[in-house]
């Protein structure tokens, strides 16, 4: 693949699902944003203004009386010309409720970007640092550095100075330098947002219901949350609950399509063999490799060797590796829309009663990998949800994260480029 066709891959969204952070470097803002550092303080009062919000309804029932945790920070490398040579780009704050973590909230540290970034029922990132930490520490050869956070929900941690360790999935990549000025907020409205927090006004028209499966506007009943649960390295593959002949992880991409697959064919999260039939069967159709990472879409090239536009593109593996799947009760057609807006995500979960596919890119710059390097910074995730009620507050979305099957709720934006992968099922 040329640098030429990796730079137009970030730059329309395209969706690889490898659970990666590699190249996570956000291009953007002059250096001297740096100097607009969210301290803890107000950042833990955008947390617990979340907190009080969502406390008690849908899935977050045990946030009722519960109290914030001291938070981490997460960094990203700043590039050459800032007089720092890390930014800090979030704090974790762990929520608890007596002695138990019941989920975490993520919120920014850094003016440019909205005040909450995500939240979650799940574990927190913290503790999942916290035992890659002492994995490192366990090997001669290499050296734990910064927690790396760039967006969506990928968390990291520098090991070695060159590479980022994928607390999610386990997963290594390159480590890139960035500014974390252009995920797709708009800048103004980020910070007028954390003038609120300090008024403390923040979120304060939002009302969250206790109907439904989630705290959000527009959710939809009934789509599977999982994640894969058979092993990998046998000698063939076994489709369903046996070993797989790739390795462990299935991929993001054909677990979060395997989620909108199992919505349609009335597949539910404990029926263990055919959810994993289902992830098994896309892994193969869309062409995943042994770890865990789907192609990206395929590209017409004028007679120059360049891409004019999002009219070149043809259709993914992803595409058609939904559309092969024939094991089912339905047949199945899928499209891809590049960088699509909240219109888009209103009317496919609430008008069309559908779940879709959100690949997203936590902010690398593709044309900055190796030529040879076949890694990729994004990651794919199942869409049920969103919380849009037309006021100030920015729009979030509920997500299936394919990584475990809490809940986790996705600032609207908090990527630098996306996809969506719409499913009809006849």
């Amino acid at each position: 693949m040329s640098v030429g066709r990796r730079s137009f891959l970030a730059a329309t969204g395209a969706a690889l699902g490898a659970a990666t952070l590699s190249g996570s470097a956000i291009a953007g803002t002059p250096s001297s944003r740096v100097s607009e550092t969210i301290p803890p303080k107000v950042a833990r009062k955008a947390a617990e203004l979340k907190r009080r919000q969502v406390a008690g309804s849908g899935k977050f029932t045990d946030w009722a009386n519960a109290t914030l945790g001291k938070p981490r920070p997460f960094y990203m490398p700043a590039l050459e010309d800032a007089s720092e040579k890390y930014v800090r780009t979030a704090y974790v704050f762990p929520v608890r409720k007596k002695d138990e973590e019941v989920g975490y909230i993520t919120t920014s540290a850094h003016r440019s970007r909205e005040p909450v970034l995500e939240y979650s029922t799940g574990t927190s990132p913290t503790q999942k640092l916290v035992s890659a930490e002492a994995t490192v520490a366990q090997q001669a050869d290499l050296s734990a550095g910064h927690p790396i956070y760039t967006g969506g929900i990928a968390y990291g941690l520098e090991v070695g100075g060159s590479q980022v360790l994928n607390v999610q999935d386990g997963s290594v990549s390159h480590l890139r330098a960035g500014s974390p000025g252009e995920l797709q907020f708009t800048g103004t409205d980020s910070e007028h947002r954390w003038e609120l927090v300090q008024d403390g006004t923040y979120g304060e028209d939002r009302t969250y219901g206790t109907e439904g499966i989630s705290p959000t506007d527009g959710n939809l009943a009934g789509v599977p949350v999982w994640t894969e649960t058979d092993s990998g390295n046998a000698d063939s593959t076994s489709i369903g609950t046996g070993a797989d002949s790739w390795n462990k992880w299935d991929g993001c991409t054909p677990i979060s399509a395997s989620m909108i697959i199992g919505f349609h064919e009335n597949v539910y999260s404990w029926q263990d063999d055919e959810r994993e039939s289902i992830i098994d069967r896309l892994h193969q159709k869309m062409e995943t490799n042994v770890g865990g990472s789907t192609p990206p879409l395929e590209l017409v090239l004028n007679l120059d060797g360049n891409v004019s536009g999002p009219g070149d593109l043809v259709a993914s593996p992803m595409v058609d590796g939904i559309e092969d799947y024939t094991e089912g009760d339905n047949d199945y057609s899928a499209s891809q829309h590049i960088n699509t807006g909240l219109e888009f995500v209103m009317s496919e979960t609430e008008q069309d009663s559908r779940p879709f596919m959100l690949n997203l890119t936590g902010g690398g710059r593709v044309e900055d990998y190796p030529p040879d390097e076949d890694t990729y910074d994004q990651h794919s995730v199942c869409v049920v949800g969103y919380n849009n009620d037309g006021t100030d507050i920015v729009a979030e979305l509920e997500i299936h994260d394919t990584w475990d099957s809490s809940e986790h709720i996705l600032s609207y934006g908090n990527w630098f480029a996306h996809s969506s992968i719409t499913v009809s099922a006849d």
